[in-house]
């Protein structure tokens, strides 16, 4: 708790967990009302817990925990305990914003390539945000900020383009669509450029 509540981080902390929410917020938003109606896979995690949801009676939220877990605890010694909490809470934040934003907000299915475009846009804004502060969703956002420590010349967006387009061709064998993965790169590309922006 010291690298969080120590002298002069309090205000470092309360911005890190402040932008944890919004981040969060955003990513959640992003796949309750936009990809995950769309059974679109927008790479990483959650993107994989969408596609296992589909063949499971798990929720995406449990299934994006579960997923989660082994990479947190592969993480530890590399990020440093306040990167790690940070990004547990944020882990955490996100399945709840999930669960939440879908019970309160109708899913968009009116069209699937606006909902690829606005759900990446928001996904890759939420993401930004958090990567500003060294904090991740976990999942291949996590994975991404761990090659960055040895790849500091290549930008996290590009890291998690390449990354979760494994992701993206393990959801269209389960949801047996190639429009999945038209709609799921057109998510892709369109999140690594807004995290790449930021």
């Amino acid at each position: 708790m010291k690298q969080l509540l120590g002298p002069g981080k309090l205000s470092r902390t309360v911005t890190d967990i402040f932008l944890a929410i919004i981040g969060s917020a955003l990513v959640a938003l992003s796949l309750s009302v936009f990809t995950i109606p769309n059974n679109i896979a927008p790479g990483g995690v959650s993107g994989l817990s969408t596609a296992l949801a589909h063949v499971t009676p798990i929720r995406v939220s449990v299934w994006s925990l579960m997923l989660n877990v082994p990479l947190m605890l592969g993480a530890w010694r590399i990020l440093g305990p306040r990167s790690l909490i940070m990004t547990l809470l944020s882990t955490l934040l996100l399945s709840l914003f999930i669960d939440l934003t879908a019970l309160w907000l109708p899913g968009y299915t009116n069209n699937a390539l606006l909902a690829a475009v606005f759900g990446g846009a928001l996904g890759g804004l939420g993401v930004g945000i958090l990567f500003l502060r060294g904090i991740s969703t976990g999942g291949t956002d996590l994975l991404a900020l761990l090659l960055r420590r040895f790849l500091p010349n290549v930008p996290s967006g590009t890291l998690l383009l390449f990354i979760d387009a494994a992701v993206v061709a393990v959801a269209v064998c389960i949801f047996r669509d190639i429009e999945v993965a038209l709609y799921s790169a057109i998510a892709l590309v369109i999140s690594s450029k807004v995290i790449d922006a930021l």
